[in-house]
């Protein structure tokens, strides 16, 4: 699954302090042994014997565990962005920054015992219960070691020579292991501040001790009652049924109090009772005790119970376990044991628990390391000031955030040209690998065009799409249809890979343009915008004056998106080739006579391509939203259709192309785009088959953000030749006497040729 970052937020208040500590700082050194306040001994003990809490701190810890820290880097508006492929490009960074970056955060995960992980979750722990904490990195043996300590880990005295010496503690007790200060180790101090004195440190538990304190108390009371239940029950018997007072005598009369151990009968009794105790076996411990005694002193008998009864206490208990509940930093349901955090067998929680509970304690610490190390770490390696101010570390919580279910308006939305494959398979959580090629998707539109009719259809009816065959035949749906579904699927893809080249063309743009402007004032009139505004903003004159080139910004932005177009148009070509094979006898699919023709249209629409784009990006670049003169404009699409739709046209054996970029055959009727172009409508007139009449398909409603009537009312209407009186245009706009697929730069529409047998050498 690609990794990721949660969409910005709005900034919060980061309330965490941290404070770098010089290893020979003697006053440091003091102040660490003098900073031992109280509160934080209570809140570990109670973290030890009180299960809620340690639960509550344990939640928080295994959550922050599962975040990975990555680099980023602020823009203008001090957002911060991850460090990827498009933030390099977008503000330039050069390879050695990107390195430093990389070689920061990997020192530490590499030295920590655990990695970042590791140090996260124990951050985590500590932060819950005392709020104050220290990251040390330190060379032991050579080898330079992090870790996250608790307060009490750490502790320092005076040097002789008048410096500080450091000191981790091992164990409570054990023998101190000293940190070399000649091996400058890295000390940082990292505390949530009271809001009353900043150098002391708060936690949640701070607020809970009194609680924890209750809690602790009561549950020992409640254990204590339960277990002196078994023992406070006392049974009355008359003395003349135990056989005497009950009083036993030693050698020389004086009688002892030992509870009635002399009576025999009592004697007996006794061991019934605790026999089970010993031997839970012993067939007897289920057999009954038989009594026979007079009835008057049967009737004396009498048990009393002298224990208490707990069910009040239970009930504080848990009215206890409430109150520490809404005293702490995290959802009630975590502590009173109602909260889920399963999925797929792995801790996961919601985005809005992450948001609330989990995020800020985690961008406290990233924060503290930041300022304590992080930019440190980049201005030694010699990275520039100005560059190190915008340097951060952010948090990817694709581990930890279990994402809701947004498959069915991912899918909607990719119907509809809104978002591309690759972001699709993010939100559903497929790895890029798992994307067919385009080979395999040209091939699964064909085979969705067969027609599958159903046996329960009535006799004569027409055929049903997707209908459950069972033994009956498929028929196949007439080639034009085939060919215009090939077409059209081939036209979404090409659109939308256009339209993701280009604004990426228009930034990158941009960012060159920002750079040139160096320190001019032209670079404070951009400060605040994106690059793809950058030329916009500027002009063409201040672009001139900056000695940019508009030609030149986009040299090589289209050799990935043209190899890319090139292979749709080539499989979707194999696709169209193999469908007029499985329907007209004699054809094959390899037949050089169309492969040919196929693939000389094919290269020489893609350098054309090339120069479409360039002539394109160069007006688009200073109207990075152009205006759609009629007709209907695409939703959420900076690249016309006919840009597409005439690249394609060209790549079908189009011999011209109109101004909206449709294609026209040599009797300049228009054509479809590759399937049904005119190198396969040539290559099906050999076989005596040409087109009879035409079907308009007006496509998707949804995916225009008006609709252009006078196309929406030819939708499915049948027409024999394009100067057809259904198709004649009473109107100044478009510029053409008759309307047809393709007549304006914007426009969706396609059509579906009807094709039958006719005269070999014919054409229609």
């Amino acid at each position: 699954m690609a990794r990721r970052t949660l969409p910005h937020q709005p900034a919060r208040a980061l309330t965490a302090a941290v404070k770098r500590i010089e290893p020979n700082d003697p006053q440091a050194a003091r102040a660490v042994a003098a900073r031992r306040p109280q509160w934080t001994a209570e809140a570990w003990t109670y973290f030890d014997d009180v299960g809620e809490a340690k639960h509550a701190a344990r939640y928080l810890s295994r959550s922050m565990a599962r975040l990975r820290v990555v680099p980023g880097y602020l823009d203008d508006d001090r957002r911060p962005t991850t460090i990827d492929d498009a933030a390099i490009e977008r503000f330039a960074l050069d390879d050695a920054y990107v390195a430093a970056c990389r070689d920061a955060l990997d020192r530490v995960d590499v030295g920590a015992p655990g990695g970042w992980s590791a140090l996260l979750s124990r951050f985590g722990l500590n932060n819950f219960v005392t709020g104050d904490s220290w990251l040390i990195g330190h060379v032991v043996d050579g080898v330079e070691v992090w870790g996250l300590y608790s307060r009490d880990e750490v502790t320092a005295t005076d040097a002789p020579n008048g410096g500080a010496r450091w000191y981790i503690l091992p164990n409570e007790g054990a023998s101190t292991d000293s940190l070399d200060p000649l091996a400058d180790p890295i000390i940082l101090r990292i505390w949530t501040p009271h809001a009353r004195w900043y150098q002391q440190s708060d936690s949640p538990m701070r607020g809970v001790l009194d609680v924890c304190d209750e809690l602790l108390i009561l549950t020992r009371a409640v254990r204590a009652a339960h277990l002196s239940r078994l023992a406070s029950k006392v049974l009355m018997l008359p003395t003349t049924m135990t056989g005497g007072d009950g009083t036993s005598y030693d050698d020389n009369g004086d009688p002892i109090d030992d509870d009635g151990a002399g009576s025999p009968f009592v004697s007996d009794l006794h061991q019934h009772f605790i026999r089970p105790i010993g031997d839970p076996g012993d067939p007897e411990s289920v057999a009954p005790f038989i009594i026979e005694a007079d009835p008057d002193d049967i009737a004396a008998v009498r048990v009393e119970d002298l224990s208490r009864d707990g069910t009040g206490a239970m009930a504080e208990r848990v009215q206890l376990v409430e109150r520490f509940a809404q005293g702490i930093d995290l959802p009630v349901e975590v502590v009173v044991g109602k909260a889920k955090a399963n999925h797929w067998s792995a801790w996961q929680i919601t985005e809005d628990e992450y948001r609330a509970y989990v995020e800020p304690p985690a961008a406290e610490f990233v924060k503290a390391v930041v300022d304590g190390y992080y930019k440190i770490a980049l201005a030694a390696a010699g990275i520039p000031p100005e560059v190190v101010d915008r340097s951060t570390i952010m948090l990817d919580p694709t581990d930890l955030v279990q994402r809701p279910d947004r498959s069915t308006v991912t899918f909607e939305a990719h119907d509809r040209f809104l978002i591309s494959d690759a972001y699709a398979r993010d939100q559903i959580g497929a790895p890029e690998d798992a994307a067919p090629d385009d080979a395999e998707v040209a091939a699964r539109v064909a085979r969705s065009s067969a027609v599958k009719p159903s046996l329960a259809q009535p006799p004569g009816s027409p055929p049903q799409r997707d209908a459950v065959v069972a033994a009956a035949p498929r028929r196949a749906m007439p080639l034009g249809t085939v060919l215009a579904d090939l077409d059209a699927a081939l036209m979404a893809r090409v659109t939308a890979a256009l339209d993701g080249a280009m604004r990426r063309a228009i930034e990158r743009a941009g960012a060159r343009i920002r750079s040139k402007a160096g320190k001019t004032p032209a670079a404070d009139a951009v400060r605040t915008v994106g690059n793809e505004a950058v030329a916009a903003t500027l002009g063409p004159a201040v672009v001139a004056a900056l000695d940019v080139d508009t030609e030149t910004l986009f040299d090589g932005a289209w050799d990935d998106v043209i190899a890319r177009i090139d292979a749709m148009v080539l499989a979707t070509q194999t696709a169209a080739r193999r469908a007029v094979a499985q329907r007209v006898a004699d054809a094959e699919p390899d037949d050089p006579a169309i492969v040919t023709a196929q693939d000389e249209s094919r290269r020489a629409a893609m350098v054309a391509l090339g120069s479409a784009l360039t002539a394109f990006a160069v007006a688009a670049v200073f109207h990075p939203n152009p205006q759609v003169e009629r007709g209907e404009a695409p939703v959420a699409l900076s690249v016309p259709p006919g840009l597409a739709r005439e690249a394609l046209a060209r790549a079908g054996g189009a011999t011209s192309t109109g101004p909206g970029g449709a294609g026209r055959d040599r009797a300049g009727d228009p054509v479809g785009e590759v399937a049904a172009g005119e190198d396969v409508l040539r290559y099906l007139v050999t076989f005596g088959i040409v087109r009879t009449g035409y079907v308009w398909r007006y496509g998707d409603p949804s995916s225009r953000i008006g609709p252009f009537e006078p196309h929406e009312a030819l939708d499915g209407v049948e027409f024999s030749s394009w100067d057809d009186d259904v198709l004649a245009n009473f109107t100044d706009w478009p510029p053409e006497p008759y309307y047809y697929p393709g007549d304006h730069l914007w426009c969706q529409c396609s059509f579906e040729p009807a094709l039958t047998e006719g005269d070999a050498g014919g054409e229609g």
